[in-house]
């Protein structure tokens, strides 16, 4: 929710990359959260094919994509004749919870896990709006 707020901020200094990485305090918890639930994540992730839980990722996704659409919308409309550019949402969308699913298939410890995703984070939220918002 705070995020949606900062979205209608004018200030520089809350609509930087640098401030938004600062201010996601969940990272961390989401993290700790997947690990202490890391043979569920795994079976969602490896074994869930052919159950009703086969398409987890996409469903993700989906919700995801919501929350970032939102984001996107509001900074479109403080740029003139810029909109969503609808592939890069979808993809960076992707990229994101992909960036957990190889997290959890290629780090066991979860204190480098964060470590690990904070640096992506950082990466990500500094192209997001380069790539989603369009002329």
């Amino acid at each position: 929710m705070q995020d949606a707020q900062d979205m209608d901020s004018d200030d520089p200094a809350v609509l930087s990359a640098e401030y938004h990485i600062d201010t996601h305090t969940d990272l961390d918890k989401l993290v700790e959260y997947m690990y202490l639930h890391y043979d569920v994540f795994m079976l969602l992730l490896t074994g869930a094919q052919g159950s009703e839980y086969e398409n987890t990722v996409d469903m993700i996704v989906d919700m995801t994509e919501q929350g970032f659409r939102i984001s996107a919308e509001k900074a479109a409309a403080k740029m003139p004749n810029c909109h969503v550019d609808e592939y890069m949402l979808h993809w960076i969308t992707h990229i994101s919870v992909d960036a957990y699913t190889h997290l959890l298939t290629h780090e066991r410890d979860v204190e480098k896990a964060k470590l690990h995703m904070r640096r992506v984070m950082e990466f990500l939220i500094k192209i997001w709006f380069t790539m989603i918002v369009e002329d």
